[in-house]
């Protein structure tokens, strides 16, 4: 399992640390909250579960799972999805290259969901 993170929030509080992510989807029905998800290296079985949970536009989705995207930030209906780039310090310098290692997110109403 990628999960590195996962909570359910309530008024900005966290509430419950979901063991999987169908728990993670149960509790954030009952509790009316928001979720935030961190996964590293999901599976595209993994993916595909956030994505229908969350009703994930599959361009963004496929982007997601292709890796080795350009930095962007992109809104696809309520969804906003963003590549990130995290820079490496190099020789007194810092920059950003499609080798470095990236992050895809998701933001969907409140819930923050992170793909490393």
């Amino acid at each position: 399992m990628a999960l590195i993170d996962n909570g359910v929030y309530v008024h900005g509080r966290r509430v419950e640390t979901p063991k999987n992510l169908d728990e993670t989807y149960r509790l954030l029905d009952a509790a009316g909250g928001i979720a935030w998800i961190g996964l590293y290296r999901p599976s595209p079985e993994e993916v595909a579960s956030v994505a229908r949970e969350f009703d994930l536009h599959p361009l963004a989705v496929e982007d997601a799972l292709s890796g080795h995207q350009r930095s962007k930030v992109e809104r696809y209906g309520d969804t906003l999805f963003a590549v990130l780039h995290h820079p490496e310090r190099e020789h007194n310098s810092c920059r950003a290259s499609l080798s470095d290692p990236a992050s895809d997110c998701f933001v969907h109403g409140d819930s923050p969901i992170k793909v490393t």
